[in-house]
């Protein structure tokens, strides 16, 4: 094992400081944020509901009552947050002989890096359990029969595509598939396909269904007919799940409690060593049951 003296050494020199003071500070893109919508929580757990139940207008006879209906509450979803941390700790020999401050500087960084992968892979998780994760309407978000309110109408919503790839076909054919999403009272809902969110992996398939004049995958002139939607790109789900999102509705938030909070202390007591730390409290979830999203579960 090297010694002490030997591990500064290497910390101080020109090219390792180099490496850690100045490259691991730049902060790392945030990915979750091109598809979670932030809310900010006051108190341990927030409960998001769901309105609109309202039935469609009804033609009113000459001298004849108004008819009055209730708006009802429905499917509520509860996201209680969680808190994270990170920490190190150094000797008060290895600080003491540390002028430059290159260890504290360097292992502050990378907790930040791990902070933001802890939140990536929480947001990727919450993604990818679309097709697995049971709502607040007791079936999972992307499912082919999500109740509405079945004391007036026994129909429901369908937000699951058949497990398929990108194709110029099933792109459209997931878009379609908002224009039927209905709202609780059975009434059609204004929500149309403006993404399509997929793994980083699959930029070049997506890029050639979207940007091409001519359909992409086939050997003949036919015409792009493939709706225009933004692409988003995400490292951390999974490889070939694909979305198509209605940004206007938040279907994925990420709440956060308290943001990112640095602390330093040293034990002057025993040891005199030093620890810094980080911690925050947030949660990632799908408050919305079966709108905003059309989900497919192909496996490759």
């Amino acid at each position: 094992m090297p010694s002490t003296r030997a591990d500064i050494a290497r910390y101080l020199s020109d090219k390792i400081t180099e490496s850690f003071t100045k490259n691991l500070k730049k902060q790392k893109k945030e990915e979750y944020k091109d598809v979670f919508t932030p809310k900010q929580s006051l108190k341990d757990e927030e409960i998001y509901g769901s309105y609109g139940n309202i039935l469609p207008a009804e033609e009113k006879v000459e001298g004849g009552p108004i008819a009055y209906d209730t708006n009802k509450e429905l499917y509520f979803n509860t996201v209680i947050n969680k808190t994270y941390d990170r920490g190190y700790s150094e000797s008060w020999e290895k600080s003491e002989d540390n002028p430059d401050k290159v260890i504290k500087n360097a292992n502050t960084a990378l907790m930040i890096r791990a902070m933001i992968s802890k939140r990536e892979t929480n947001c990727a998780a919450v993604i990818d359990g679309v097709f697995t994760d049971t709502g607040a309407d007791g079936v999972a978000s992307a499912h082919d029969a999500h109740p509405l309110d079945t004391s007036k109408t026994a129909l429901t919503n369908d937000n699951l595509m058949t497990a398929s790839p990108i194709t110029p076909d099933n792109v459209i054919a997931g878009c379609n598939m908002f224009n039927s999403i209905k709202d609780y009272a059975g009434s059609k809902l204004d929500t149309s396909a403006t993404a399509i969110l997929a793994n980083a992996n699959q930029q070049a398939r997506v890029n050639a269904v979207m940007m091409s004049n001519l359909k992409a995958q086939e050997l003949s002139n036919t015409k792009n007919t493939v709706p225009m939607l933004k692409a988003k790109f995400n490292r951390y789900i999974n490889l070939n799940y694909w979305h198509l999102l209605d940004e206007d509705i938040d279907s994925f938030i990420f709440q956060r409690r308290t943001g990112l909070i640095p602390f330093s202390d040293q034990d002057r007591i025993s040891t005199l060593n030093f620890y810094w730390a980080m911690v925050e409290r947030y949660r990632a979830a799908i408050v919305n049951n079966g709108y905003g999203i059309v989900s497919n579960p192909y496996a490759g």
